[in-house]
């Protein structure tokens, strides 16, 4: 059993005074009895949660990954074209920057997505790009087929929301025309009107993320891996007493599962900040470490240095 968690903490110093009010007995004991095996930094657009999936499903270390592909072809399209992630989404300009909201609080509804995606297909397919509904989330994701996507560096909305995307953006001149065409597109879109009318923000621009083509082969490997996202909903959206709920939920439930799990094999745990992730496993302590933890067993707060 492996569980991995995104936004275990976030880098706003937010999440950091949130934090120091946890009390996570289940966290607690697992850090007592757990050997920390390994921290990593991430590296590029991917975060930390990205490479520790990527690494868990046994696919090589890269920059970003071909999550898009990946998913595509785990839903009947098992083939070695080119895809991305396409999230309808509210830029905010700010003050002297654009940032994003979290595409998550828009609640897009379902039939306000497959309207918007049906007024942007025939634009995509000019360009020789493939777009559609995501089998998995409809109302809030589409996934995109075509060549451009190859070679195409993308990063996770992830990286964007409530900061400057600039530095995030992909840098190609037909994603970039595109995009600007569809912002065009959507400042009069009916659906956008409907939306205003009910105090609703609209949806003014598009990301695209996952972008890539998977390697010839098999799909990576099933694991036994739990990835909540409910830590990440909360904090992406700034709302910590929120996120301080999840933490523990999860704490009473899927890391009690963890802790009954490590006395029948070997379990792992895996937290995660942004750019930093702390591995935890239930390997046996070497002498010295026994000792140690007997002198001063270690604390949440240690626990949050590393991340």
């Amino acid at each position: 059993m492996h569980v991995l968690i995104p936004f275990a903490l976030s880098d706003d110093p937010a999440s950091r005074t949130a934090a120091q009010g946890l009390q996570l007995p289940q966290l607690t004991q697992i850090i007592r009895v757990f050997s920390l095996q390994q921290v990593s930094l991430a590296g590029g657009p991917a975060m930390a949660h990205e490479h520790a999936l990527a690494q868990a499903m046994g696919l090589p270390a890269a920059s970003h990954y071909p999550w898009a592909a990946l998913h595509a072809a785990a839903h009947g399209h098992a083939d070695s074209q080119a895809w991305a992630f396409v999230t309808p989404c509210f830029w905010q300009v700010g003050q002297g920057q654009v940032v994003m909201a979290n595409p998550h609080d828009l609640h897009l509804q379902l039939d306000e997505s497959l309207a918007l995606l049906g007024a942007m297909k025939d634009f995509f397919k000019e360009d020789g790009i493939d777009l559609m509904p995501d089998p998995t989330q409809p109302h809030s994701r589409w996934l995109a087929r075509g060549e451009v996507f190859r070679q195409l560096v993308t990063a996770p909305e992830h990286r964007a929301i409530g900061r400057n995307l600039s530095p995030w953006l992909p840098n190609h001149p037909l994603i970039r025309r595109l995009q600007n065409e569809m912002q065009m597109l959507l400042y009069t879109h009916p659906v956008n009107d409907a939306r205003a009318a009910r105090g609703a923000d609209p949806v003014n621009s598009l990301w695209f993320s996952g972008a890539g083509a998977r390697s010839e082969g098999n799909l990576p490997p099933a694991t036994s891996l739990h990835m909540p996202v409910t830590l990440q909903n909360a904090a992406l959206s700034s709302q910590w007493p929120s996120w301080q709920q999840a933490w523990g939920e999860l704490d009473a439930t899927l890391l009690k599962d963890l802790l009954d799990a490590a006395h029948l094999g070997p379990v792992r745990l895996t937290l995660c900040s942004e750019d930093k992730a702390v591995t935890l496993t239930n390997t046996p302590h070497s002498l010295w470490q026994k000792m140690g933890r007997l002198w001063r067993p270690p604390t949440l707060q240690d626990l949050w240095m590393h991340l």
